[in-house]
């Protein structure tokens, strides 16, 4: 990894595996790109009761990769959503 991207990895989302929750570009440009979040919690256990539950835990977990990288949800320009 260059030593001009910060890798963000938020610890309400627990430690990723194979990935990066998120990548934060250098200041100057900012643009912070957040990889593909499901509907698990830290301990990676899926939230219980299906899909809505699950998806909403997903935008939480999208929320606080942009929260730890020092945004918020008004700054996020694009999501795109995969079901």
């Amino acid at each position: 990894m260059s030593d001009r991207l910060t890798i963000v990895h938020p610890e309400t989302l627990g430690a990723a595996r194979g990935f990066s929750h998120g990548i934060l570009a250098p200041a100057g440009s900012r643009m912070l790109f957040v990889a593909g979040q499901v509907g698990w919690d830290r301990e990676q256990l899926l939230a219980p009761g299906g899909f809505v539950p699950q998806f909403e835990r997903a935008l939480d977990n999208v929320r606080a990769v942009v929260h730890g990288a020092g945004g918020t949800v008004a700054d996020i320009c694009r999501l795109t959503i995969y079901v």
